[in-house]
């Protein structure tokens, strides 16, 4: 599997910022999820037309046959199912804020069902981590804390052989997880933004629900950040993804708070580039707004085009991937050489 992904080098991005994640790879295309987790087909699934996808960040451990009996050992609900499922336990996002804190971590367990998931029935051909390079866009929120033992789950093997129950008593338990995938770059997800639009100055605002973060980008790095909002300590994963809930309009980021933190990042240090955004809290007549006062009273350049907010740090990690300028930067679990 190692020899085919140098080989091939078709590398994949995931991008988990938001409560959705977004994901890519070279040469593929997204296509619909299936209607049942059966075991996947070697035949080419019909595509939508996107270069990246799009889903919902969450997983719940199947609840069994009658009262939750936990009888479905192994088996999880991923992404829409895990919400309002029958028969599934209490969902878990990806992305969490511990309490009184202005950084995020995210539960391991839950990105290890949800890549495998995407790997598996999200592209027209089925995929498995150990076969693809990787490239982990780096939230602008996370704990730097957490970083190297992200890197540790990514790149090792699980440790046991069999998954513990994922439940509202343990929801944190990260025994016998592990991605195992062959090559591994990490890459704040302001950087992969740029790279979709093959630029390396930049300013990149990125809005998801409850969380707003611009963020200045010089020769490929992040030199400064401002933190706008984030989201209350417990966030009910059931209220927030159901469509027309409550929850829904404050899943949208204001305007307003959006140019004043950009503004103050601006104050710290000028933009080096055009303004780009990103996330998934943007919507049409928001972002338009947003862009029409940067250009006008700021007198920057806030382009409107493809791809999409939500979609941009998936492509760009594909884009970073291609180069091969950025093959270096790529690290094994073994060893500290480029491939």
């Amino acid at each position: 599997w190692r020899m085919e992904a140098e080989e091939n080098w078709q590398a994949c991005c995931f991008d988990f910022s938001g409560h959705q994640v977004a994901f890519a790879m070279a040469g593929e295309k997204e296509c619909k999820p299936p209607r049942s987790p059966v075991a996947s087909s070697s035949h080419p699934r019909p595509a939508t037309g996107h270069t990246a996808g799009v889903m919902l960040a969450a997983i719940a451990q199947h609840g069994g046959h009658y009262w939750s009996a936990h009888s479905a050992f192994k088996a999880f609900a991923v992404g829409s199912r895990a919400v309002g499922s029958y028969g599934a336990c209490e969902p878990f996002a990806a992305l969490e804020w511990p309490a009184g804190s202005t950084h995020s971590r995210l539960r391991h367990r839950v990105v290890q069902e949800v890549v495998r998931y995407c790997l598996g029935f999200r592209f027209t051909l089925p995929h498995s981590p150990q076969r693809h390079p990787l490239v982990f866009a780096i939230p602008d929120h996370l704990s730097p804390d957490t970083l190297p033992r992200l890197r540790d789950f990514l790149l090792l093997s699980p440790q046991g052989a069999d998954m513990h129950f994922l439940d509202a008593a343990e929801p944190d338990d990260e025994t016998d997880v592990g991605l195992a995938v062959p090559w591994l770059c990490m890459v704040p997800a302001a950087v992969l933004a740029l790279a979709a639009w093959g630029q390396t100055d930049g300013v990149v605002i990125s809005a998801n629900p409850g969380s707003l973060v611009a963020s200045s980008v010089e020769k490929g790095e992040v030199v400064d950040v401002m933190v706008g909002d984030k989201p209350p300590n417990h966030v009910d994963v059931n209220s927030l993804f159901t469509s027309k809930s409550p929850s829904d309009q404050a899943s949208t980021v204001d305007a307003t708070t959006a140019l004043a933190t950009v503004r103050s990042l601006l104050a710290k240090r000028p933009a080096s580039g055009p303004v780009r955004l990103i996330g998934t809290a943007w919507d049409g007549p928001t972002a338009h707004h947003v862009r029409f006062h940067l250009e006008v009273e700021d007198g920057l350049q806030a382009p409107e085009d493809c791809p999409a907010p939500e979609r941009a740090v998936a492509e760009g990690g594909v884009v970073f991937a291609s180069a091969p300028t950025n093959r270096h930067l790529f690290r094994a679990a073994w060893q500290e050489r480029q491939p």
